[in-house]
């Protein structure tokens, strides 16, 4: 009985290495649907057949495949597969730390508004055909940051640089154990969007841990065996019309391609399509404009006081070579018999009914305003004044409405103010002579001296003839 199961268990352990021996490399997962079956496809494209092996299947044994590959998965038994003295691919993000390629730290990942390239030979290259998979979800790869990469791993190619020339890490890299096995640290992951660079540089990967350094192949040997040169139709990038400019060139015996995005036009009006867009047309008929505006009604001078009239600022528009052009008009509104104020004709109201007060002309008043030096000397139209002096200022004031009136007074010139003593009492039809002492404390230049009355406690009838100004030039000579 005894060598009848001994030769059952020779036979056994010789069936297993035949199996094993067929099977050159073991594909570890953890779930069924995040198997990859583009790394598949790779690896048996390169020859080697390929075992999928649970982590919870796994053989205390792997040694006898080629390599073994771990995908991006968080594996629960990572601790527990027998990979020491195994030759190993990982394409993984979540167990840097056990596998002896990074530090605590871990796995580092990048993704960009362009697609991906890396940094391989002094040129960048191109690894994945977009930059999003759907959305704004970008495409990303794995690296191994260089503040991270433990000493022993070897870069192989590293991350596209910054605009400074600085990369941040190696997204391929190797690692030679102490006990002869090789690890090739793989970053780009996601296997739908590879390029033809891609994929080459996982060849390179798979050489390594099988052959001990990655087998080239010489795809050119000068720029010109990689084709010419090209220009991209122009698209659109926000508000702009850009091109891609492809320049293609041989590096280290591989055709690379290093891409440019070029500004063809700035699109004032936007960019749809690969064409900037017009102008909008803003109308094609005189309906399509802005209805009529109406300003509110105002008074409008017409030579003085009774001329002046209601008006109306109307504005239309009209459709002009696609633009709505306006155009205003003054419109009469109200022709007014008896003055206007605030927007309305003022009505005719007799005398009596009203409150009504205001300035008017007197011996050699110019704006119904006097001005005197102190001893009495007029100060005739365009005379000067003298800063510093003191000057009368003197108005008249006429009660022309029909009630007894309490009159105050407030004038000012530049920055000097004053007051003329209030009248009270002041009787219908009768005109009084007001006159203040003024100093003209001021600087040199042109003023306007105003004065300006108010009947207390009511509303003037006619608050238009209430302020009287004159202007006046003060001189401060030299000394």
């Amino acid at each position: 009985m005894k060598s009848g199961v001994f030769i059952v268990t020779v036979l056994a352990t010789v069936f297993f290495i035949a199996l094993a021996s067929a099977n050159d490399a073991a594909y570890i997962y953890r779930k069924e649907f995040k198997i990859d079956q583009n790394f598949i496809d790779f690896f048996e494209n390169m020859g080697f057949n390929v075992e999928l092996i649970n982590e919870k299947n796994v053989p205390a044994d792997l040694s006898h495949y080629d390599f073994v590959f771990i995908g991006d998965e968080h594996f629960k038994m990572i601790d527990e597969l027998p990979i020491e003295e195994s030759n190993v691919v990982v394409a993984n993000y979540f167990h840097g730390t056990k596998l002896g390629l990074v530090d605590r730290d871990g796995v580092s990942q990048m993704g960009s508004t362009s697609p991906l390239k890396i940094r391989r030979g002094g040129a960048d290259i191109e690894v994945y055909t977009q930059a999003f998979i759907r959305g704004r979800i970008a495409v990303p790869y794995y690296y191994l940051e260089s503040l991270n990469k433990l000493s022993e791993v070897e870069g192989f190619a590293s991350t596209m640089r910054t605009s400074s020339g600085k990369n941040f890490g190696e997204v391929v890299a190797f690692l030679d154990k102490p006990n002869g096995a090789k690890t090739c640290f793989f970053g780009i992951v996601k296997s739908d969007f590879w390029t033809d660079a891609a994929k080459n540089l996982l060849k390179d990967c798979v050489d390594f841990v099988v052959g001990g350094e990655a087998q080239e192949e010489f795809e050119c040997e000068v720029d010109l065996d990689c084709g010419e040169d090209s220009n991209s139709e122009p698209f659109c990038f926000g508000s702009e019309l850009v091109e891609e400019v492809s320049s293609n060139m041989c590096v280290e015996g591989s055709c690379v391609t290093d891409s440019v995005t070029n500004l063809v036009e700035e699109c004032e009006f936007g960019c749809f399509e690969g064409e900037c867009l017009p102008e909008p047309a803003e109308c094609e008929v005189d309906s399509d404009c802005p209805a009529d505006e109406f300003s509110a009604p105002f008074c409008q001078e017409g030579g003085g006081f009774g001329d002046e009239n209601v008006y109306q600022d109307e504005t239309t528009y009209s459709c002009v070579e696609s633009s709505c052009v306006p155009d205003t008009k003054n419109v009469l509104l109200d022709d007014c018999s008896f003055g206007c104020f605030e927007g309305e004709c003022l009505p005719e109201t007799p005398s009596e009914e009203v409150h009504d007060v205001g300035f008017v002309d007197f011996s050699n008043s110019f704006g119904m305003i006097r001005l005197e030096k102190t001893d009495g000397t007029d100060i005739l139209e365009g005379e000067s004044l003298f800063c510093g002096e003191n000057y009368k200022v003197s108005v008249t004031l006429e009660n022309k409405g029909g009630f007894v009136e309490d009159i105050s007074f407030s004038g000012s010139v530049g920055s000097v103010l004053f007051n003329h003593n209030p009248i009270s009492g002041h009787e219908p039809d009768v005109k009084k002579l007001k006159t203040k002492t003024i100093e003209f404390a001021l600087e040199e230049g042109a003023y306007n001296v105003m004065v300006e009355a108010s009947i207390d406690g009511f509303s003037d009838s006619n608050p238009l003839d209430n302020l009287v100004s004159r202007e006046v030039f003060v001189e401060c000579p030299a000394g």
